[in-house]
């Protein structure tokens, strides 16, 4: 039969004991949730930056039709810069007149829904108003940037973003 003092000794060892794995499993459970929180912060700046960087090319595109300079819609757009450059995306635009009347813009066969905010820039003022939404067409996700035309009406001017959304969810 184990003594008073040989049991204290066991029972505080144990306790010692405990308090160690308490704190490695603290520890390990910190370490967890600021690594989880570092992937999930790097992940929204990632996808924040390409989403950017598509919209400034629609808005780039947009500016040169606005300008008559046709030519964006023959050539693809460029992803990334440098050596890390990927496939290119083709632009494709169309007119909304204020009465909702659509002209394509360029061959593509691919038409762009009309939205109510599509037809609420298209109808009223002249200048400033602007949309960017992500919608399914044929089957396919595109970005969509609305602005607001001079001489009235709308200009609808977008890219097809399925690879993005592929690598996206890669990185998730």
């Amino acid at each position: 039969m184990r003594s008073a003092r040989a049991l204290g000794a066991a029972v505080r060892e144990h306790l010692r004991a405990n308090l160690r794995t308490r704190f490695a499993l603290a520890f390990a459970t910190v370490a967890a949730v600021v690594a989880a929180t570092v992937g999930l912060l790097s992940y929204s700046a990632a996808a924040e930056r390409i989403y950017q960087e598509i919209d400034t090319s629609l808005q780039s595109a947009a500016t040169a039709l606005q300008n008559g300079q046709t030519e964006v819609l023959t050539t693809p757009a460029p992803q990334g810069r440098g050596l890390r450059r990927g496939p290119s995306r083709s632009v494709v635009a169309q007119v909304v007149a204020p009465d909702g009347t659509v002209t394509p813009l360029g061959a593509s066969a691919v038409r762009l829904p009309v939205t109510g905010t599509t037809l609420a820039i298209a109808a009223g003022p002249a200048t400033g108003r602007t949309d960017v939404t992500e919608m399914d067409v044929d089957g396919e996700s595109y970005r969509i940037l609305t602005v607001a035309r001079p001489e009235g009406g709308a200009l609808q001017v977008a890219v097809e973003v399925e690879d993005t959304e592929h690598v996206l969810a890669d990185m998730a």
